[in-house]
């Protein structure tokens, strides 16, 4: 009975490793696909701010001025919205492909390389720019999107009170 119940136990481990490693890779995958969505969706609206209405459009009408800020700043709430969201799913990456390595040293499987950084170099060197994965880099980016499209919404407020006062 106590090797029926060590197998159940392997069995059990097995079928949460496999789903662990599903549950990983749609949270990575989901972690790729969502920002590069809302990237799309912020270069729209930054059109359609900027071509759709035009200059002239603008110092017209200072309805146009509002409208176009609107538009930057939704662009503006996407791309942070897009920031924590992408921590998000990294975050339960990080947890789904923990437990996987636990359980693979529990049923002494050989683990699966699923990270870039501190692994073995074919040559045996590290570079400086390894420091970094290429999640941070998409965070960083994805920021760097976010503070200057936020740049870009408070210029056109600061125009909207330089028309209107």
């Amino acid at each position: 009975m106590y090797e029926n119940g060590t197998q159940n136990n392997e069995n059990n481990l097995r079928e949460q490793y496999r789903q662990l490693q599903e549950n990983a890779r749609k949270q990575l995958e989901l972690f790729w696909e969502q920002p590069s969505v809302i990237v799309a969706i912020s270069a729209a609206l930054l059109v359609a701010a900027y071509y759709y209405i035009s200059n002239q459009m603008v110092l017209a009408s200072v309805e146009y001025q509002f409208v176009r800020a609107f538009l930057i700043m939704f662009a503006v709430l996407m791309s942070f919205t897009s920031i924590l969201t992408a921590v998000k799913h990294r975050f339960f990456a990080a947890i789904y492909l923990e437990e996987i390595k636990q359980i693979e040293r529990q049923l002494k499987l050989n683990p699966v390389q699923m990270w870039t950084r501190n692994a073995v170099h074919p040559r045996g060197k590290n570079h400086a720019w390894e420091k970094w994965s290429a999640d941070n880099w998409l965070i960083f980016a994805l920021s760097f999107l976010a503070i200057g499209l936020l740049g870009l919404a408070a210029y056109n407020v600061y125009e909207i009170l330089l028309r209107l006062y």
